[in-house]
């Protein structure tokens, strides 16, 4: 078990409590998996099929810039909420 701050702030002094942090470690597999599927298959998608698509149809210069621009608005791209 391990010490940590809670999130208040009572008469001038932290509040400590005991919390057991075995929870937060058994997910950090599986988010490292999930980091590294995801980055795997965006570079797939983006470098292997975007990329060679567009310089197969233009000069590879204007390739790679359309790839990325693409790329970019991609990540700008705001999720729906509901």
């Amino acid at each position: 078990r391990q010490m940590c701050i809670r999130d208040r702030y009572e008469q001038g002094v932290f509040i400590w409590r005991l919390t057991d942090n075995a929870a937060y470690l058994r997910k950090i597999p599986k988010i490292l998996l999930t980091a590294f599927v995801v980055a795997t298959l965006e570079e797939i998608f983006f470098r292997g099929v975007i990329l060679k698509s567009f310089i197969l149809k233009h000069k590879i210069w204007s390739g790679v810039l359309c790839s990325s621009l693409v790329y970019a608005l991609c990540h700008f791209i705001a999720p729906v909420s509901e």
